[in-house]
């Protein structure tokens, strides 16, 4: 048996750690840049989170477009619970801009006005 040659199992470990960080760095950019989102399979995803508000210790308002749809769903440990269809086309138009600046704050409280 030969001995364990520390400096080349040194250099193949700094050469692949080098190729795992610029892996991690290349996905990043494509990721957050250029706005390329891909599940872990590689598929394009349709379901997408706009807004989220706490209500309380885990219990939360999530704004969700799916394809065709804007829906308002409530969420707590125990279950998940369609509230509302959000159908009128100047609000979903309102959802894509608004969801963009981050205001479902602003957005909610206009729809709960609206409907009392």
């Amino acid at each position: 048996m030969s001995p364990i040659n520390f400096p080349k199992i040194t250099k193949l470990l700094k050469s692949t750690g080098i190729v795992i960080v610029i892996i991690v760095v290349t996905v990043f950019i494509l990721r957050k840049k250029l706005g390329i989102k891909t599940g872990i399979n590689g598929r394009k995803r349709y379901v997408h989170i706009v807004d989220t508000i706490s209500l309380g210790s885990k219990k939360y308002i999530h704004l969700v477009k799916v394809p065709g749809k804007v829906l308002l769903i409530g969420t707590t440990n125990e279950r998940i619970q369609s509230l509302t269809e959000i159908t009128e086309k100047n609000i979903v138009e309102s959802i894509e801009t608004e969801s963009k600046n981050n205001e479902f704050m602003r957005f909610f409280k206009r729809v709960s006005t609206e409907q009392t």
